[in-house]
């Protein structure tokens, strides 16, 4: 006995259709690519900026100890502390003054793009007693200190103030 096998053909025609899904599927994940990209840019952009603005103020921070450290130990009022007639804004004035203007003093720190500056100015003296008559005048001198200070660039500043108080008598 034989035995005979017949063979039968399903004929198919192809589209291309995984194709054109392979296509696709890669498209989408190229944009998901993309836009996961500039989101991570945009975060270390953001990053920077917040350090840069820290190191500004940590900058200017530096500058005001120093200017009240070197209050502290005086016995008189310090040689860079001004009496401005009419004072100029300093919240408002740009790079070129602090570091031009002879009234700023400049502090050490390292890792900024130009070193912090502060400017002092005798504010008022402040009486102990209302009293008046004979005898020496006791009181407190109050300064106001003004510091400036920037990050990794010139761009980034922190511009603070404080009010220090100092007996001499």
């Amino acid at each position: 006995m034989t035995r005979r096998t017949e063979m039968t053909h399903n004929t198919h025609t192809q589209t291309g259709s995984a194709l054109v899904i392979g296509l696709i599927i890669l498209l989408v994940m190229t944009i998901i690519g993309v836009t996961t990209m500039q989101t991570t840019l945009l975060q270390e952009k953001m990053t920077g900026s917040l350090r840069d603005g820290d190191l500004a103020f940590q900058a200017a921070e530096a500058a005001l100890r120093e200017a009240e450290e070197s209050i502290e130990p005086s016995t008189s009022q310090p040689g860079w502390v001004v009496q401005l007639n009419s004072p100029p804004n300093l919240l408002e004035q740009d790079h070129s003054w602090w570091t031009n203007n002879s009234n700023t003093e400049e502090a050490t720190f390292s890792g900024v793009a130009s070193n912090p500056r502060y400017v002092g100015e005798s504010e008022a003296f402040i009486r102990d007693t209302l009293r008046l008559g004979h005898g020496p005048v006791t009181g407190r001198n109050v300064f106001r200190t003004t510091a400036r200070g920037t990050g990794g660039t010139d761009s980034a500043e922190a511009i603070i103030r404080t009010r220090y108080a100092k007996r001499y008598n």
